[in-house]
């Protein structure tokens, strides 16, 4: 339902707000907040030119919001699939959690296509994936890096979080837990894995056997690093 009538009543502000940006996506205008606060809300569409314009304000005595006008028919051009400023993580989690509440394997890519079908609402990977991010810390009451280290204790979540760290090594966000692309765990970087040293240990110590003394002929060093006091014949 995404009618917008004169004498309409909302439990409070926000709940207008909230009807009000459904409403806004639903029927493919953006819009511009002139005021927003606890008493009033007053916003008109985004594109130039545009008449339609509405206001709510607060009743007396009472948290409920009621819209006192609603002016103008739309005369802008809108699109039928594109991205929309009022499309942030609220908007999206409203209209995934319950989806992720049935199937927590729903992925990204299956948010975006989604979101495109249903109200054509076009939105990056990196949106639908930290949406995901949140709609499960929300379910599982912790955050990602808790979900993704204390995995064998959440029943069905190892293809959750391998989807998480996928998309972690590609580009880590704020406050992920640090996985290391060598050994595969989680904890450290390639940087700094024990694994890694040893590997550069083993190389090293291979390349110093690899080395050979024009000095003394021996293996191990060369001319350079070589403790022999011998010369060669092309000094004397």
């Amino acid at each position: 339902h995404h009618t917008l009538a004169v004498g309409q009543e909302f439990p409070d502000a926000q709940g207008f707000r909230d009807t009000l940006i459904a409403t806004a996506i639903a029927m493919k205008f953006e819009l511009t907040f002139i005021r927003s606060d606890r008493s009033r809300v007053t916003a008109m569409c985004a594109a130039d030119g545009c008449p339609w314009r509405i206001h709510a304000s607060k009743l007396l005595d009472v948290d409920t919001f009621q819209i006192k006008t609603l002016k103008g028919e739309h005369s802008c051009v809108r699109p039928e699939r594109s991205s929309h400023r009022q499309a942030n993580m609220k908007w999206i989690l409203s209209c995934i959690m319950d989806r992720i509440r049935e199937n927590i394997n729903y992925k990204p890519k299956e948010i975006m296509r989604d979101l495109e079908q249903e109200y054509g609402i076009m939105i990056p990977y990196l949106k639908a994936h930290r949406a995901k991010e949140r709609a499960l810390e929300l379910i599982f009451g912790m955050p990602i890096k808790d979900i993704v280290l204390n995995q064998t204790e959440v029943q069905g979540m190892e293809t959750v979080v391998d989807d998480v760290l996928d998309q972690r090594r590609k580009k880590p966000l704020k406050g992920s837990p640090v996985h290391c692309n060598l050994c595969k765990k989680i904890g450290h970087n390639r940087r700094t894995c024990l694994k890694s040293r040893q590997s550069e240990s083993e190389a090293t110590s291979l390349k110093e056997k690899n080395f050979h003394c024009m000095l003394c002929k021996q293996s191990g060093h060369n001319r350079r690093t070589c403790q022999c006091k011998v010369e060669p014949v092309w000094m004397n």
